[in-house]
């Protein structure tokens, strides 16, 4: 049984990592394959195909929709109910949309069912389950395309969203209709968010309160977000099998209360008749049945998110069989509640979530069997095996590792699931009856959790709380899995502290670093921005930082740090900020938070007023590991992008030229100055491919081989203009855009240039050739 669920769950993974999908004719396949479970030599390979062909299957029942390429950023009038709640901060709404109608200039189009929208400024808001209209411009799901980085098309197709956008104003934004009955569910949570905000005064404890209570985490700060993260609990911020096992616990000991007590008396004879022929006594099958029922309760009111589903599967399938005289061991339980999420929706296959909730179940089985303990010295054992467990699978998912993890959720799993749950959803519970009473249970709340975050501050600012290993290959994480076993094994195995030396490769890995003598260029896809690393053999440049788009997203954090923290890197020996303008220096702040730099130069630097950064100068240069390294330009009496450090890099058989946002006047002092000089193989275009950049003279001078633009995907301003793709073009370069080759990676070895290596193209899924973007 065990094996086969895997080999259906495999195949169904091995779908989803498909560049194309296969046509959906291949699952009329099904029935014969169903044939071949008779014989147990065919049984595996056929349950790999039917995972697979189901996971065609569900794609082709469930897919959003994908939006015209054709559609993209035009204006469109969309109907639809508000099927989400809505996330209000600052001057923005964002919510969901299920998509009744939606009609183009020219009339009624097909597009996605459902959208996610933003209304910038706007002095109504939407309430859940309205019906509104709206004019709206729309674009494809589309990821930056980074090592490292977050696939936000996907998270969007794992949502069926099919297309993100936002609200033009115009008078056709209007409400058409109020809520309708199947939206009571989604009004009931918009309401106890609303009083759990309206009772709770700390900003903090409300956000986790109603993230504990509906499952809206929209007020979480990303600053609180990432303490949580450092000391792993984060976990128990988002309801999933530890509260809807809490949940139903309480269900299960209630059943069997109102059982016995004769409640339930006059159902009891027919009932007990009913169940006689079960191994169970008559009143656990009530409890069980309570036990599903609080826990299908507490999923909707979260809304049946992706981690609430999984944990209900799980808990059906240990009921289900209990229930059904199944005597299932725990590995089977585990096996077949794999199968329900695999069977209910094979997408959630692409979620870290998923693997790390079956992995810290999978580490407990396994880790703790046979091991009969006190409770307190049980229970750490438990933190301390589960931290172990998904050391392997956060590596793997590329995310850090929580050093403190045991510690933290020792005190903190306890605290949340027999205080602070059960306090948030009584007080959510009586604010439909009594503001005084929620006010006494939410209060509670709150103190509690102000406590814990005082705690969790303090024993977060351990600088080494949260380990960020680089990427692994298949070879360190098969050895990091099998030193996992062993050191989770009895303690009678013999060699156990070998899991010790199969640990090291992951633990302490060797860095792929450049030769001596050459350089390695990775052209980060940061939107409308820049931000490029140069790495030597022991040395680490990163010149410019990327974009802030917002107040809360910035891409020194979320693109920068995160390349370099899975390739090892954790310190910058020089941060070169070309100048001080918002798409080159806006991530400085999110970058140098997780990824120290020694020393900080720029074009500006009295753009940094209270920062030590020094200005780039023409002549300043420096050689690391045998490459060399000068300014050709800076701030001098230059001033605006005209003041960006303009830096070549040489080694012995092929040159860079990276130019920051240079314009027309200071590429006339470039080229008078530095001529011959300027020929390089390899040029980043100025200023992303403006018309008042990448002058005749300057093309002609530079003559590179291969001209890269660093630029948002339909960007507002048209970047790169066409005439200057076409002048880089007729000087013989060969021009590439991050916008549509993500990631863009070159080395600069002493016997000549090698690359480019396109990081779009190397990690293509089938959502992209159904209709969303990487």
């Amino acid at each position: 049984m065990i094996g086969w669920i895997l080999c259906f769950a495999g195949g169904a993974l091995a779908f989803h990592r498909l560049a194309v999908p296969p046509p959906s004719d291949w699952v009329w396949a099904a029935p014969f394959l169903v044939l071949l479970l008779r014989w147990s030599w065919t049984r595996l390979p056929a349950g790999f195909a039917l995972g697979f062909l189901w996971a065609l299957l569900h794609l082709t029942l469930t897919h959003p929709g994908a939006l015209p390429a054709g559609l993209a950023g035009q204006e469109l009038i969309v109907e639809g109910v508000v099927s989400s709640l809505v996330q209000e901060r600052e001057r923005r709404t964002r919510f969901e949309l299920d998509v009744s109608r939606l009609r183009s200039a020219d009339g009624p189009v097909t597009g996605p069912s459902r959208l996610r929208l933003s209304w910038y400024g706007n002095e109504q808001s939407p309430a859940p389950g309205e019906g509104w209209r709206f004019l709206v411009r729309l674009k494809r799901p589309r990821s930056f395309a980074n090592p490292g980085g977050f696939d936000y098309a996907g998270w969007l197709f794992r949502k069926g969203i099919g297309a993100a956008g936002y609200v033009r104003e115009s008078d056709d934004n209007r409400r058409l209709a109020a809520p309708s009955w199947d939206s009571a569910l989604l009004r009931l949570r918009d309401r106890l968010r609303m009083n759990v905000r309206a009772q709770v005064e700390d900003p903090a404890a409300a956000a986790l309160l109603t993230a504990l209570t509906v499952g809206d985490r929209s007020a979480l700060e990303a600053e609180q977000w990432a303490r949580y993260t450092r000391l792993g609990v984060n976990h128990l911020v988002a309801i999933s099998g530890l509260h809807i096992g809490m949940v139903a616990a309480v269900g299960f000991l209630l059943g069997r209360l109102l059982w016995r007590g004769g409640l339930l008396l006059a159902a009891r004879p027919a009932a007990g008749r009913a169940w006689r022929g079960l191994a169970l006594a008559p009143a656990d099958q009530p409890a069980a049945l309570s036990a599903l029922a609080l826990g299908a309760a507490y999923a909707a009111l979260a809304g049946f998110a992706v981690p609430t589903q999984r944990a209900l599967l799980m808990l059906l399938a240990v009921l289900g069989a209990w229930l059904f005289r199944r005597r299932l061991t725990p590995a089977r339980s585990l096996a077949a509640a794999l199968f329900l999420v695999v069977l209910w929706s094979p997408l959630q296959l692409l979620s870290p979530g998923l693997w790390l909730s079956f992995g810290a179940v999978a580490a407990i089985l396994f880790g703790m069997a046979g091991r009969g303990r006190g409770l307190l010295a049980g229970w750490g054992r438990i933190q301390w095996v589960v931290a172990l467990g998904l050391a392997p699978v956060l590596v793997a998912q590329g995310l850090g590792v929580p050093l403190l993890s045991p510690v933290a959720n020792m005190v903190s799993v306890p605290l949340f699931t027999l205080v602070v749950v059960p306090l948030g959803l009584a007080g959510a519970g009586l604010s439909l009856l009594s503001d005084t009473l929620a006010g006494w249970a939410l209060g509670a709340a709150e103190w509690v959790l102000g406590l814990w975050e005082q705690a969790v501050a303090w024993l977060g600012g351990w600088e080494g709380a949260l380990w960020r290993a680089p990427a692994a290959g298949p070879w360190r994480m098969a050895a990091a899995l099998a030193g996992l076993l062993l050191l989770l094994a009895p303690r009678g195995l013999p060699g156990r502290w070998l899991g010790l030396l199969l640990w090291a490769p992951l633990a302490f890995p060797r860095a792929d670093a450049p030769p001596f003598g050459s350089a390695r260029l990775t052209l980060l896809d940061v939107g409308q921005g820049q931000a490029a690393v140069l790495r030597t053999r022991s040395h680490l440049l990163v010149y410019d930082a990327g974009p802030r788009f917002s107040a809360d997203f910035e891409a020194g954090s979320a693109v920068v740090a995160p390349y370099l923290e899975q390739a090892g890197l954790r310190r910058i020996d020089r941060l070169v900020l070309s100048n001080g303008d918002r798409d080159h220096a806006g991530g400085f702040r999110g970058l140098v938070e997780r990824v120290p730099a020694l020393e900080v130069w720029s074009g500006e630097p009295q753009a940094f007023p209270k920062l030590e950064v020094r200005g780039c100068e023409a002549g300043q240069a420096w050689t690391w590991d045998g490459v060399r390294f000068e300014f050709l330009h800076g701030s001098s009496h230059w001033r605006g992008n005209d003041a960006s450090c303009v830096l070549q890099v040489r080694t012995a058989g092929a040159s860079l030229l990276l130019t920051g946002d240079i314009e027309a006047p200071a590429e006339r002092s470039l080229v008078g100055s530095y001529r011959e000089q300027l020929a390089s193989d390899l040029a980043v275009v100025p200023h992303h491919g403006s018309a008042t950049s990448s002058s005749p003279a300057l093309v002609a001078a530079v003559k590179p081989a291969y001209a890269l633009v660093s630029a948002g995907y339909r960007n507002q301003w048209g970047f790169p203009r066409p005439e200057v793709v076409t002048r880089w073009r007729q000087a013989g370069a060969r021009v590439l855009n991050t916008a549509h080759s993500g990631a863009l990676s070159f080395e600069l070895t002493p016997q000549g240039l090698r690359g480019p290596e396109a990081y779009r193209d190397s990690v293509r899924r089938h959502w992209r050739a159904a209709g969303f973007a990487f």
